[in-house]
């Protein structure tokens, strides 16, 4: 039970992401997301204990949200402050991204060369992340993961939802590269 609630909140959200590339989110008294009216539930990012990207943070910002049905969720959040410094943040729950999300076990933070910020940019704009569609219409298996990325940047807002990494995979795959991550196997990256 507790798997198909979160997996349905989890698309409920990413749902009403839709298209809207261009729109910020903003949070409400109640800490939930309003985009354009519509209300979601933001349990995920309190968890994490992560900002909500909007028009009010200075920085320039990309968030991989890494949900693998039988392993920890992670976060991995890239950001490039208005004087050019870059930090990389990465958090994990004990739970799993199927089922219930658990506590935060992992909160870390290191700084990162302008150098590495402009690598990633290059590549987003090679794998043309800020035209790609929010959601694809494909039905996902049981199993599986799900692997969400959202940017900010000079007023603009994207997000991209892919099953499985699909064209995004490469953006994640680095993002997650730059941390001190350390998988147990290949495998554990799906």
């Amino acid at each position: 039970m507790k798997k198909s609630i979160s997996i349905f909140m989890l698309a409920l959200f990413l749902f009403s992401c839709g298209n809207r590339s261009n729109n910020y989110q903003v949070a409400n008294e109640n800490m939930q997301l309003k985009e354009d009216g519509i209300y979601n539930d933001s349990n995920l990012l309190m968890l994490f204990n992560e900002p909500i990207l909007n028009k009010n943070l200075s920085s320039e910002t990309y968030r991989f949200i890494y949900l693998r049905t039988f392993h920890n969720p992670i976060i991995v959040r890239l950001e490039k402050d208005d004087k050019g410094k870059v930090k990389i943040y990465w958090k994990i729950t004990d739970g799993a991204g199927g089922y219930d999300f658990g506590k935060m076990f992992v909160n870390e933070t290191k700084i990162l060369s302008i150098k590495k910020w402009k690598e990633f940019e290059k590549l987003v704009y090679k794998k043309k992340f800020w035209t790609m569609s929010s959601l694809d219409n494909e039905m996902p298996p049981e199993d599986g993961s799900t692997w969400l990325i959202e940017g900010k940047k000079q007023g603009k807002y994207h997000i991209v939802k892919r099953w499985g990494g699909g064209k995004i995979e490469v953006l994640g795959k680095k993002l997650l590269e730059l941390t001190d991550i350390k998988f147990d196997d290949e495998n554990s990256i799906y």
